[in-house]
């Protein structure tokens, strides 16, 4: 079977999220992908260089601001946007983190697992932790800029705090993202109904 990219960093992500970078040898990396060294080499020359190559594919790129923000005439439609968004998400990586669910990780998910790989990112990744910063600076500024036009349009009340309201959803849908990785994985339609229930008492 043909490797391609994709499936190369689809199962060096499963790989990663199996096991503490530490303990991912090149060559466990090359048994589990299905090539040999030289052939891995031709994609990246060494471990590091293939784990960034992940990060950007199944971390930065999935969850950059661009991906979940969608442009919306109001606010109650930018947060079922936001909301269609983070159900495809959440769709596609199931698929994925599924496969990195062992008999011998007692009481890990398949969603623990990737919260365990997060912080490997600062670790083993140079530069992250201002990427890092940046990337959720973009978030927060994406509501922040979705709550003003609303306050403008008249959708919201006039006296919403423009921050505190783009941190109450952002931290909303962090916080149930991270609590529910050690069971299900995120329910949306349990983060809509909290969604709304902030909608209703900030709009007009």
């Amino acid at each position: 079977m043909k490797i391609t990219r994709e499936k190369l960093l689809q199962d060096a992500f499963v790989l990663f999220m199996q096991h503490n970078y530490e303990k991912v040898s090149y060559t466990m990396l090359t048994r589990a992908i299905g090539l040999s060294k030289a052939g891995m080499s031709y994609y990246y020359r060494t471990k590091q260089e293939l784990f960034m190559a992940v990060v950007d594919r199944y971390v930065f790129n999935v969850h950059d601001a661009d991906a979940k923000f969608t442009p919306a005439a109001t606010f109650a439609e930018f947060l079922d946007n936001f909301l269609e968004n983070v159900r495809h998400t959440m769709e596609w990586y199931v698929t994925i983190l599924k496969k990195s669910e062992s008999p011998e990780q007692t009481g890990r998910t398949a969603f623990s697992n990737f919260f365990s790989f997060m912080p490997q990112i600062l670790h083993y990744y140079p530069g992250a932790d201002v990427r890092i910063q940046v990337f959720w600076q973009r978030f927060l500024t994406s509501w922040r800029h979705a709550v003003a036009a609303a306050i403008e349009s008249g959708e919201l009340k006039p006296d919403t705090d423009i921050e505190q309201t783009a941190d109450m959803f952002n931290n909303v849908y962090l916080g149930m993202s991270f609590m529910k990785s050690f069971s299900t994985g995120l329910n949306v339609d349990e983060l809509k109904r909290s969604f709304e229930y902030i909608y209703e008492r900030i709009k007009a």
